[in-house]
């Protein structure tokens, strides 16, 4: 079972990295076009919307009930997770101002507030989760030197 869902766990994400990069090579061969720059912008900002409601759907019920069902003993660290997500989403929700963007594309109607919302929201719970995981890795290898 573990083995099964491993394997589709990986095709997925080769196939939503493999979309990304479609995604961003296409949006750079367009760079030197404006009507192409706000199109492309349109289209990965859907795709990244469907990404994080993707990643949401999956870390908040289908990753803990897989993890519950498999191993009934990880409960507590199912319900950690939960809250620990939360508590980055939150704090990404609080710090976000969502300003509109005064430099570039400072009139341009894709320039609104709530868009610079949620990019910010995006942009801290990735500067997070990078600084979580940065202080884990350290950690597990200052652990392994001790032991």
């Amino acid at each position: 079972m573990k083995d099964r869902l491993k394997k589709i766990v990986n095709l997925i994400g080769l196939i939503t990295i493999g979309i990304t990069v479609i995604l961003a090579i296409l949006f750079f061969l367009g760079i030197n076009d404006n009507a192409k720059i706000a199109s492309n912008f349109n289209i990965l900002y859907y795709w990244t919307l469907i990404l994080t409601v993707l990643i949401a759907v999956i870390a908040f019920l289908v990753g803990p009930i897989l993890s519950l069902l498999l191993n009934l003993k990880g409960l507590g660290k199912s319900l950690f997770f939960i809250i620990g997500i939360a508590v980055i989403l939150g704090l990404a929700f609080i710090l976000s101002k969502g300003d509109p963007n005064t430099i570039y594309m400072a009139k341009k109607p894709e320039n609104i507030a709530s868009i610079a919302y949620y990019t910010e929201v995006g942009l801290f719970t990735f500067y997070f989760i990078a600084v979580i995981s940065i202080i884990a890795v350290i950690g597990s290898e200052i652990r392994n030197i001790i032991k």
